[in-house]
């Protein structure tokens, strides 16, 4: 195998190692559905405004009234569930996640031995 292969190869197979597979999902900005929706504190979401501008939060709190939660910035954001558009919730998929990584290894091991085998008994000590 070419080096210059095999090191994009190596490069594809560590970014995925490292890419999180998470799903979003859009909610009714209403208490009801953020509860039915399982949104509680410590969650990411990203709060959709009627003026079409985004937020997104780390949640702390939710209310009859509306979202409290803490901006990158570490700012305290509040909305009323009137202003807002859509809720956004994103979630780390753990199983996706390690399915990935596996497929990752076992491929990286299937090429290492491709590649081992292509080099010949020549090197076989090293």
């Amino acid at each position: 195998m070419n080096p210059r292969n095999f090191i994009v190869v190596l490069l594809m197979i560590a970014m995925l190692c490292t890419a999180a597979c998470t799903t979003t999902r859009s909610v009714a900005p209403t208490q009801e559905a953020a509860v039915a929706h399982d949104i509680k504190p410590g969650d990411e979401v990203t709060l959709k405004f009627m003026d079409e501008t985004e937020q997104i939060i780390s949640v702390t709190a939710l209310s009859d009234d509306g979202i409290r939660g803490i901006a990158a910035d570490a700012s305290v954001v509040e909305a009323r569930w009137g202003e807002l558009h859509q809720v956004e919730i994103r979630r780390v998929s753990t199983g996706k996640t390690a399915g990935v990584a596996l497929a990752a290894v076992g491929a990286t091991v299937l090429i290492i031995g491709a590649a081992l085998e292509s080099v010949g008994p020549g090197l076989a000590g090293y």
